[in-house]
């Protein structure tokens, strides 16, 4: 916890500590149970999660447990919850959709999150979880878009438009405990994102393995709901960490410049980095290196945080030029890409992403061979701008410690000619008017 402290961490995600889907925290009688097995037939002890969450506390980390707003176990129907709540594949309700867990203690079937029965089921148990734990709220999650469901009585079911109904009742039942939902891959986004969620939240997969795509989520989630920004998960190194061994630098660096500089945030740390969606996956470890860049990378984002995170417009196109390779966003293998944001106060933001030796566009590094790229130095470039500039400064996560560097220039009417002074893999270059 200290390490997570020391990357700025300000929220927890406690994943798979519950008892069962259906009833998460396993109780005896009126009093919690000291411990339980969780669904991989693992150890949990109600005393260690007590003290995570106190230790949490002291340092100002909110605690958020994790469930499936939807999910039951092969036992469910022994409590309590009857074949009327289920989804079913067919209309004639003889298959209910599951999600398949081979050698694990249950598969997970799925009921209709959007029935007030099951809101009010899952309201009581969740109710058992606060009052014997002082979680901050409940992190939602989803398995994404499950193709045509039916209701037991044959009656199609949009799952997607059942999201926004179960967090408003969360909400309802705990009013002063926060709320975050899973958009898997966007689906649901629109009805999570006009629920009363603190933070918007997407679990990126194919197709959206692009570089570019990982910023149209950060941009859409925004257009959507101005007031709250993103977290992406988005797992690193996806087929390497089937093995032992460590992630690679450069990979992770390039996706999170891509992901801080359009003003997102990346769920990538606990107690290990993360290169799987089941958590507990640990084959892959960060080397030192990384680990110390990465702490530049967190920090930049803390400090920079108005610059990065406060609104204001895109221009995808902006009119830089250089001597050397640049295109605009979403550019590509063997050139610098740029954008620019305009703040609301007049400042213009001028960011520069390195892929000049990216050997591919796809964010994942699935490999881990994405390409460490070679620093460029007092990087010619032309800039068009809005008004006169009072003052032109650098930073990047990758110097200095992200330290800002005064950048003289010379202006030709609304033009300016300068030299970034260095560019690994993002530099950003602030404008003041």
């Amino acid at each position: 916890m200290e390490n997570l402290k020391n990357f700025h961490i300000n929220g927890i995600q406690f994943y798979d500590w519950q008892n069962k889907h259906h009833w998460p925290l396993k109780m005896n009688g009126a009093v919690a149970a000291d411990s339980w097995v969780d669904i991989a037939n693992r150890e949990i002890q109600f005393s260690v999660l007590k003290k995570y969450i106190a230790n949490n506390k002291s340092m100002g980390i909110s605690s958020m447990f994790y469930n499936l707003l939807y999910g039951t176990w092969k036992d469910a129907l022994a409590d309590g919850v009857p074949a009327d709540w289920y989804l079913y594949n067919n209309a004639a309700a003889t298959d209910i959709n599951k999600h398949p867990l081979s050698g694990w203690l249950s598969d997970i079937f799925l009921v209709n999150p959007g029935l007030k029965a099951w809101q009010d089921y899952l309201g009581q148990k969740t109710a058992d979880v606060y009052q014997n734990l002082d979680f901050d709220g409940f992190h939602i999650d989803q398995l994404g878009d499950r193709g045509t469901l039916f209701s037991k009585q044959g009656t199609p079911v949009d799952l997607s438009q059942q999201f926004g109904s179960f967090i408003a009742a969360m909400k309802t039942k705990f009013p002063n405990k926060k709320l975050a939902m899973n958009a898997v891959n966007q689906y649901g986004q629109a009805g999570i994102l006009s629920s009363p969620v603190d933070f918007a939240y997407t679990e990126v997969w194919s197709p959206n393995d692009s570089y570019s795509s990982l910023a149209n989520i950060i941009l859409n989630n925004y257009t959507t709901s101005p007031k709250l920004n993103t977290v992406i998960a988005a797992y690193m190194d996806y087929a390497k960490a089937d093995q032992k061994g460590t992630f690679n630098e450069a990979g992770v660096l390039l996706t999170d410049a891509v992901l801080f500089a359009f003003g997102g945030s990346h769920i990538e740390l606990g107690e290990h980095m993360l290169g799987k969606e089941y958590f507990p996956n640990n084959n892959l470890s960060m080397s030192a290196s990384l680990k110390s860049k990465l702490t530049n990378y967190y920090d930049f984002l803390v400090g920079y945080q108005n610059i990065l995170r406060d609104g204001g417009k895109l221009n995808y196109n902006p009119s830089v030029t250089s001597t050397d390779k640049i295109l605009p966003w979403p550019g590509t293998s063997g050139y610098v890409t740029t954008f620019r944001r305009l703040l609301t106060s007049g400042t213009e933001v001028f960011h520069f992403i390195n892929f000049r030796d990216a050997n591919s566009m796809d964010w994942r590094d699935t490999n881990g061979t994405q390409i460490e790229p070679s620093v460029i130095r007092n990087y010619n470039l032309v800039i068009n701008l809005t008004g006169a500039p009072k003052k032109v400064w650098a930073a990047s996560p990758d110097v200095n410690g992200g330290a800002p560097i005064q950048v003289p220039f010379v202006q030709n009417g609304n033009t300016i000619t300068l030299k970034l002074p260095s560019l690994k893999y993002w530099s950003m270059l602030v404008v003041e008017h």
